[in-house]
């Protein structure tokens, strides 16, 4: 079977890049690459930008690291985890496609909500425990550096999208 890990970043130090988070999310991205390579699976990889920058297992980065998203498409947007599905998606596609894919992302609440996604573009997603990937407190990204900041995003973001028709707290870079 083909296997798509995609690997998410989370919380955010502009000149302190990779972050403790995003070490232990690009761990978690080796290990699952090596558990379903071990289970026999074809393993094509997608990493956020973030976790390209942590060095990882040469054979890993060689044989299963096929994508690593940089930047938002329209070069001006912030890069979210639906683009980074996407443009993973894209790479996959061209590469023949996968049967599923596995998310590595942040277990409290940024997890649930990438697979969802996953699952709203029409990807079958495959659930892999995620090991506890914690927050951020220096984070230049205020829902990052918590739970109970995380919550709040998470839930301005379902009701903002409810009733304005448009996400809560994401930011568009200037161009």
């Amino acid at each position: 079977m083909r296997i798509g890990v995609i690997g998410l970043s989370f919380a955010l130090r502009p000149e302190e890049e990779p972050n403790s988070c995003n070490k232990r999310l690009a761990r978690e991205f080796e290990r699952v690459v090596a558990l379903e390579r071990a289970e026999g699976h074809h393993v094509l990889g997608s990493l956020q930008w973030e976790l390209a920058l942590v060095p990882m297992s040469p054979r890993i980065r060689k044989e299963s690291v096929k994508c690593v998203v940089e930047k938002h498409r329209d070069g001006v947007s912030y890069l979210d985890s639906d683009e980074v599905i996407l443009q993973s998606i894209e790479a996959f596609d061209r590469l023949g496609g996968v049967d599923e894919v596995v998310l590595v992302g942040n277990p409290w609440i940024h997890l649930q909500g990438a697979r969802s996604r996953a699952k709203a573009y029409g990807l079958k997603v495959r659930k892999r425990p995620i090991r506890w990937i914690g927050f951020d407190k220096k984070s230049s990204q205020w829902q990052t550096r918590g739970p109970v900041r995380a919550l709040v995003y998470t839930v301005g973001r379902v009701i903002s999208q409810f009733v304005f028709g448009r996400r809560f707290g994401q930011k568009r870079v200037a161009s």
